[in-house]
């Protein structure tokens, strides 16, 4: 059996990787449809998606390591251990993590591009949670002894 604290590095850090590749394999397939960037052939989507799966990794690890766990700390406190609480937390964690990395790349504040990114970052967000759930497994943790008096 993993210890506990075992299961959560693992799951922060495998948990995001996962996410990522789904994500960047829509983004890489609906990118090819709408620009200018036609798909040649599947060896060089396949390169793609990993490219892709790899910058999406790097943000979601970060998401993960810092606000992720600093959610899952507050929410094993206050004993919410539920896979819906734990998924509506990682898409919010998506959208905040998403705004300030996707405003700088706009060359007017008020662009579209933000949204446009807002998707991808909710979807990581909550699969990323969902995956560090299935790892971690708060649910089961036993609670504590009650207090008992000497005999």
């Amino acid at each position: 059996m993993v210890a506990r604290s075992a299961r959560l590095l693992i799951a922060v850090f495998a948990a995001p990787i996962a996410a990522s590749l789904p994500a960047a394999a829509v983004y890489v397939i609906y990118s090819a449809m709408t620009c200018c960037a036609p798909i040649t052939d599947w060896l060089n989507t396949f390169f793609w998606i990993f490219v892709t799966g790899a910058f999406f990794s790097l943000f979601a690890i970060a998401g993960a390591a810092t606000i992720g766990l600093l959610v899952h700390t507050f929410l094993m406190r206050a004993h919410r251990r539920g896979p819906f609480v734990y998924v509506a937390a990682g898409a919010a964690t998506g959208v905040i993590f998403a705004l300030p990395f996707g405003a700088p790349f706009t060359p007017n504040p008020a662009d579209i591009f933000p949204m446009a990114v807002m998707p991808f970052a909710v979807s990581i967000g909550a699969l990323s949670a969902l995956f560090a759930w299935l790892i971690r497994r708060p649910d089961r943790d036993a609670p504590p002894n009650p207090p008992t008096s000497a005999p």
